[in-house]
């Protein structure tokens, strides 16, 4: 399937969906509870989306999934079960994130619990972030865990990096050289002392400082270290 016949799908499907979800809201909660256990996958589909937007919650990115689902050719089924799924870590991530929450920082809420995130700790991070826009230090947090970091570790990394109110492009470069770091054998608590813990970080790629470490680094007292030098491993 060619990429212009992809997307050209994929509207159609989206078009398609929308259009349903507005027949199915005027039926009585009564009778669409009798109906459940007989209904089609498309008609469970069109369930799902009215209940959730009956909730407040944008039903765009589950319409996209299903969309996305059945233009790949996935079957009816997988495609339901794919968009309850979602729409289930949306509503997680909803409660989690209360009481005001973007649309982004849901979708970014949920990519997170599907990475294993727990929702205390999406309720931890937007106490942490105060009246900062959450979003990206849910996507540092998704791809911190994506690449192994423990949830524990991972939401401390991300929670250093919202109290020293970094700009996003710092956080993302702040995650990638924690990855590095522990692709490079250092040990998790001396990357995250270097990273998150009480050095201060400039930016992306500068140096910074921190109080007692340098050494350990093999530097001198007083001298910056490059924010692209990994922690010396620990020893056994």
């Amino acid at each position: 399937m060619s990429a212009v016949t992809w997307r050209a799908s994929l509207a159609a499907c989206a078009l398609a969906l929308v259009a349903h979800v507005g027949a199915l809201g005027a039926q009585a909660p009564a009778t669409r509870a009798s109906a459940t256990a007989t209904l089609a996958p498309d008609e469970r589909l069109q369930l799902v989306l009215r209940d959730h937007a009956a909730r407040g919650l944008p039903v765009a990115p589950l319409v996209a999934k299903a969309a996305e689902g059945r233009a790949k050719g996935a079957s009816e089924e997988r495609v339901v079960q794919a968009v309850v799924t979602l729409a289930a870590r949306i509503d997680s991530a909803a409660r989690a994130l209360a009481p005001a929450v973007s649309d982004a920082e849901l979708r970014e809420g949920a990519e997170a619990l599907a990475a294993s995130a727990p929702p205390a700790t999406l309720t931890r991070l937007r106490a942490a972030a105060g009246r900062q826009s959450l979003e990206p230090a849910l996507v540092v947090l998704t791809r911190l865990l994506r690449r192994g970091v423990p949830v524990s570790s991972a939401e401390r990394a991300v929670t250093g990096m919202l109290r020293k109110r970094l700009a996003p492009a710092v956080m993302f470069a702040t995650a990638d050289a924690i990855v590095q770091d522990l692709a490079a054998g250092a040990a998790l608590d001396d990357v995250l002392d270097v990273r998150v813990g009480r050095g201060k970080l400039p930016g992306a790629g500068g140096p910074f400082t921190l109080p007692g470490a340098v050494e350990s680094l093999g530097g001198s007292p007083g001298q910056g270290v490059p924010a692209s030098a990994p922690p010396r491993p620990r020893g056994p």
